[in-house]
């Protein structure tokens, strides 16, 4: 946007607005919390690797809640115990995500992506599966706490 023309001489020189200087800290807050998210997402995700209810227990915030894709719920005590249980010898996981997005307003983010889950049972036969998900973060003061996550069979491919 030109807000003025400044004359030196016989030149014309438009000058133009600098930008808001409001966007650039709340863009700069915005990717902050982002990252600072997207990072208690991986520690989620390896924390499930790795059957760590201790971690899952901090992320998670106390009313968490976890709609799975046949529509049951789940409360954060559900998913912490789910963790303590002990795994098959030789169960493994590994967590990874592809597409993610996120959406951040005011303390909130909004995390929508796939999540891939690549298991290898006690027999050592490997599958991977697949869901897309949507995570919503809270922060609580200085920490991120994961509120809700819901996750859906993604749609059949063509």
């Amino acid at each position: 946007m030109i807000l003025a023309v400044l004359c030196t001489g016989a030149t014309l020189h438009p000058v133009r607005a600098a930008p808001a200087t409001a966007t650039v800290p709340a863009a700069r807050a915005a990717r902050t919390a982002e990252a600072e998210v997207l990072a208690r997402e991986r520690a989620w995700l390896d924390a499930v690797e790795h059957n760590d209810p201790d971690v899952i227990a901090e992320i998670l915030a106390d009313d968490f809640v976890l709609t799975i894709p046949d529509g049951r719920t789940l409360t954060k005590a559900d998913v912490v115990a789910r963790r303590r249980q002990p795994r098959a010898p030789n169960e493994r996981h590994r967590l990874t995500t592809s597409g993610v997005v996120a959406h951040v307003r005011d303390g909130v983010v909004v995390l929508v992506g796939r999540v891939f889950d690549t298991a290898s049972d006690a027999q050592g036969k490997t599958r991977t599966d697949e869901a897309v998900y949507t995570d919503t973060w809270v922060r609580d003061g200085a920490t991120w706490h994961a509120l809700s996550s819901q996750m859906t069979h993604p749609a059949p491919k063509p």
